[in-house]
């Protein structure tokens, strides 16, 4: 079941524009835009299980899934912990020095350094936005259990999951492996994407019905019905995608841009950017230069691109 060429460039597309919301959000931009940027990964979510989807009737494929995620996620996980790690410990112990701190400030210790390797699943790694690829490959992991589910049950496993996850929301208290390990968010968006591909849902969407969901989406954000929100601009902003694809050297850029634009960020600090359009455009600075660093490792050092984007 191969994804039809609109289908695939709007995924594209839309991909590219998350990324640059995920940039927005760790800009710290004082304008939260509706809560546009709280849409980015749960889109991810969903895309990464539609793709998957594409091969669950294929003989073998849960084998070939774990092969390719080992190369596209697991890799890329371990080798950018580590880059974190190596680029940020010695800025720490420099700034440590100059400043007449203990050598220990700012830096993980004991079990903390779990965190540089993304192995302490109950909260966030060092380099923040690896959360993601790590969630996605539990998600790969028990695929198969959600891909039954949703054979046997069909919608009702969505709505179900969509319970279990806004039930936990509304409690109003964070258990972080439930945020950040296994986030329930998550699992209910990867799960979407599965549904949607397994049941060929169709994906057209009028542009003009695009634009009332977005809306909607918007107003719910601010009513604070938060989870219906992302739903609902996820949907408008999918029917505003356009079928024509954004420049290649963009999107073929949009997970270098989410595991580096954060190593770009230290050169700005990680204060709160008072005005939202200097914000705005500290967002656009971090995306080109995150670009232009990875074309150029992608010339430079081709075998080495391939180990930190999973070949991508």
């Amino acid at each position: 079941m191969n994804v039809g060429k609109d289908i695939s460039t709007k995924f594209a597309n839309m991909g590219f524009v998350c990324v640059c919301l995920v940039v927005l959000m760790h800009v710290h931009c004082p304008w939260e835009g509706g809560g546009i940027n709280q849409l980015a990964v749960p889109f991810f979510f969903a895309m990464s299980g539609y793709f998957l989807a594409t091969h669950v009737d294929e003989r073998g494929w849960y084998a070939r899934a774990l092969s390719k995620r080992v190369r596209t996620l697991l890799v890329p996980l371990f080798a950018w912990c580590v880059i974190w790690m190596l680029f940020t410990i010695p800025i720490a112990l420099i700034l440590n020095v100059r400043a007449g701190r203990d050598l220990s400030v700012n830096i993980l210790t004991g079990w903390g350094m779990l965190r540089y390797l993304a192995l302490d699943v109950t909260r966030t790694p060092a380099l923040g936005p690896l959360w993601y690829v790590r969630c996605l490959l539990f998600f790969v992991i028990v695929s198969p259990a959600i891909v039954w589910l949703i054979r046997r049950s069909g919608f009702f496993v969505l709505m179900v999951l969509g319970c279990v996850y806004y039930a936990y929301s509304a409690m109003g208290t964070n258990f972080s492996f439930l945020s950040y390990g296994f986030s329930l968010e998550g699992v209910f968006c990867f799960s979407a994407g599965l549904f949607l591909r397994m049941k060929q849902v169709s994906l057209n969407l009028n542009p003009i019905v695009g634009v009332p969901l977005f809306g909607a989406g918007l107003l719910a954000y601010y009513i604070g019905w938060t989870e219906l929100s992302i739903v609902l601009m996820i949907v408008g902003l999918w029917g505003l995608m356009p079928a024509r694809r954004f420049p290649m050297f963009l999107v073929a850029n949009t997970f270098p841009i989410y595991l580096m634009h954060m190593f770009v960020l230290l050169l700005f600090g990680n204060g709160k950017i008072a005005s939202p359009l200097l914000a705005i455009g500290v967002g656009i600075i971090v995306v080109i230069v995150s670009v232009v660093m990875a074309e150029a490792i992608r010339r430079l050092a081709p075998g080495f691109s391939v180990i930190l984007w999973g070949g991508r």
